[in-house]
């Protein structure tokens, strides 16, 4: 599980910083307005492209605290009940949604 922690944190700080770059040299050729929020129904608000910074930031902080294996409320209590692959497959997994959604967003303005 630590070989599958370690390719999955270089791995996602990889994406960052490609999808940081890729902000950086399409910055001008993105439009004004953005998605900036999804609904359950399918329909997005729109905002400034700014807000891409705030989501960017965003990942960088969710990604830092699961490099740093930050464990949540759930996964410190399936730690206490000693379940031992458990609350690692739920950070690993937690980490990669939150990478792939947060990317989405700078993806589909870019």
């Amino acid at each position: 599980m630590k070989t599958l922690r370690k390719i999955v944190n270089v791995v996602s700080w990889i994406i960052i910083v490609m999808i940081g770059c890729m902000m950086l040299y399409k910055w001008n050729e993105i439009g004004q307005q953005v998605k900036a929020h999804s609904n359950l129904t399918g329909g997005f608000s729109m905002g400034d492209k700014s807000i891409l910074v705030a989501i960017f930031m965003m990942e960088i902080i969710v990604n830092i605290i699961f490099t740093k294996g930050y464990d949540l409320p759930i996964t410190k209590q399936l730690r206490q009940n000693n379940a031992s692959i458990l609350p690692d497959i739920i950070n690993l997994f937690l980490q990669i949604t939150a990478l792939l959604v947060l990317s989405a967003f700078v993806l589909a303005a870019i």
